[in-house]
């Protein structure tokens, strides 16, 4: 098939960034714009055509895009005033064949229809027959679109004209076309139309691959989507669609997310929402006494002692302190203190001043 502007786009993209002031140049980048027909033809059947930003199918003639965008299906050129045959017009895959009634053949051009076909049946041509143009003799034609075989009587498709019959891939060989199927699918039994299916190349999905009666059918597990191409899966970021569900925070994962609370809580079970966590159950948490409070804690000492950093307690030296209330000498001691009395005199029943 001959399609008109065909040639892939190259798109280069010039941006001039003039530089600082007293420097007196200019500065020139060029960017490149990516080939997506590159690549697996783009995912086309036929033809890929290079766009800015994209890329698009096209098909060969006898053929219409499918709706997925990238498969070719046969046109039937029979629907339409028979083909511009004048007797009968047959459909074929990607082209159509013009026949005539008994007793007539077609004329060169393949759809006129002319009266007696006894030369093309005492010699044996495939399509017509016709006086040579040099010689007392006859020889056999075929009709545009074909080419005569070796034999002089048979006529060959060829790929130019309804890429050969062939549903993807026309081979042009000494014996005719030869068809063959571009990846993931297969040859069907009547050597010309290919059916795609998953037990090759996965169907050319990245993850799941259903086998449909349209053909194979891409899907994503939970936590990806499908992305445009129809084949590969990219990661729902479902913290920046708010469909976590989470109560405080959520940190997006490959496939899934995960919900996050903030210091002195926990993920509850339904693993969303957030829970104070009890700090006083965890064994030394506090010296002495812990009071959970939420989302943390607070810890108290016993009397005698003081808060020491957050959790910890210090003994309090009530003797550096007034001499902790004793009239005599005062000794400290773990968590409290004693008074004593000088020698002649003894404790006063207050603990603190001594009496002789």
């Amino acid at each position: 098939m001959k399609l008109t502007n065909t040639a892939q786009f190259v798109v280069s993209l010039v941006f001039i960034i003039l530089c600082c002031p007293g420097e007196g140049r200019q500065r020139t980048f060029t960017t490149k714009a990516i080939d997506r027909c590159s690549l697996n033809n783009g995912g086309c059947v036929h033809t890929c055509i290079n766009l800015p930003g994209n890329n698009t199918c096209a098909c060969k003639d006898g053929f219409v895009i499918a709706s997925d965008g990238k498969d070719c299906l046969d046109k039937n050129e029979c629907l339409e005033n028979k083909g511009g045959c004048s007797h009968q017009c047959v459909n074929t895959l990607g082209s159509f064949d013009c026949t005539c009634s008994s007793g007539y053949s077609l004329d060169p051009l393949g759809k006129r229809c002319l009266s007696g076909d006894s030369c093309r049946v005492k010699f044996g041509c495939d399509q017509g027959c016709r006086p040579a143009a040099v010689g007392n003799r006859v020889e056999c034609y075929c009709k545009n679109g074909f080419k005569l075989h070796s034999d002089g009587k048979t006529c060959l498709r060829s790929c130019e004209l309804g890429n050969g019959g062939c549903h993807h891939v026309c081979n042009t060989t000494s014996d005719g076309p030869v068809c063959s199927c571009v990846d993931r699918y297969v040859m069907n039994s009547d050597n010309k139309t290919c059916t795609a299916t998953c037990s090759v190349s996965n169907g050319g999905c990245e993850k799941k691959c259903l086998d449909t009666g349209q053909g194979p059918v891409c899907a994503c597990p939970a936590g990806f989507e499908l992305h445009q191409d129809g084949q590969s899966c990219i990661d729902v970021d479902e913290c920046e669609e708010k469909t976590d569900g989470c109560s405080h925070l959520c940190e997006n994962n490959k496939g899934s997310f995960e919900c996050i609370c903030p210091s002195g809580y926990k993920v509850s079970t339904d693993k969303k929402n957030c829970v104070d966590t009890d700090e006083c159950l965890l064994n030394s948490t506090c010296d002495h006494t812990c009071i959970n409070i939420p989302g943390s804690f607070q810890c108290h000492c016993h009397p005698g002692y003081q808060l020491f950093g957050v959790t910890h307690c210090a003994d309090i030296n009530e003797c550096a302190i007034r001499n902790g209330g004793c009239e005599h000498v005062c000794t400290n001691t773990e968590g409290s203190y004693t008074c004593t009395c000088s020698s002649g005199f003894k404790l006063h029943p207050n603990k603190h001043d001594c009496i002789d």
